[in-house]
């Protein structure tokens, strides 16, 4: 009888270190993708569900500056209307949109991946805890 059990407990160790590993595998992924597409400006990061249009309307003004940055804007030479500002602005925060969405997509997942492993993970350390009592 012994031995049966300690195999069930070495085979549960096992399968806690393949989870944990998951888990730190998970954070280091997220932690690199935060850090890869700067998502801590929410200026330039769209927020998780929200269109290129609503990005646009909230982030506009960033996106005007940075076009009159790029263009020189020192306020001399060259003049754009504001249809054309507002064109030039939207083109830049699309580009940032596109880029983003297929890598906000795969951190959304891996969040709630992750928050799946920690639940999984506390259920299972309370299993742990009620069976000592």
């Amino acid at each position: 009888g012994n031995e049966g059990e300690e195999g069930e407990k070495k085979q549960k160790k096992k399968k806690k270190k393949k989870k944990d590993a998951r888990a730190t595998g998970l954070r280091a992924r997220i932690q690199e993708l935060h850090a890869r597409l700067n998502t801590n400006d929410a200026d330039t990061t769209p927020a998780a569900g929200e269109t290129c249009r609503d990005f646009f309307a909230r982030t506009g003004e960033h996106w005007v500056r940075r076009l009159l940055e790029r263009r020189g804007g020192d306020g001399e030479g060259e003049r754009f209307s504001e249809k054309e500002l507002r064109r030039g602005a939207f083109g830049l925060a699309q580009r940032r949109y596109e880029e983003l969405e297929p890598l906000l997509k795969e951190l959304d997942e891996l969040e709630l991946e992750q928050q799946e492993a920690e639940r999984e993970a506390a259920e299972a350390g309370k299993k742990r805890r009620s069976k000592r009592s």
